[in-house]
């Protein structure tokens, strides 16, 4: 009995794996082309995150405005915009002057 039972076993172990290649054979190149986009999508997602980062560092650093840059001067700047709408622009319905919407 335990000589057949040994066999049987075998021979399932070996019918599973065959399957499992088979497996592999077919949809293996799909689960490495599915690991490949992931791997390159986070790869380009960080390279574009430096590279804003990269960009707004330069054009705080040399933005040939004097103060343009400094982020202590952004609360000023912000409330200089909201003041008065530029030359030419009318206001929108539903805006005042103090620059909310009321």
């Amino acid at each position: 009995m335990s000589n057949t039972d040994s066999f049987i076993e075998e021979v399932t172990e070996e019918v599973r794996r065959d399957k499992l290649f088979a497996l592999m054979r077919k949809w293996g190149w799909l689960a490495g082309l599915i690991i490949f986009g992931l791997v390159g999508g986070a790869a380009y997602n960080e390279w574009s995150k430096a590279r804003a980062q990269a960009q707004a560092q330069a054009f705080g650093r040399g933005s040939g405005r004097a103060g343009w840059g400094c982020k202590p001067n952004l609360a000023r700047r912000i409330a200089h915009r909201r003041r008065e709408p530029r030359a030419g622009q009318d206001i929108a319905v539903g805006q005042h002057r103090g620059g909310g919407w009321g």
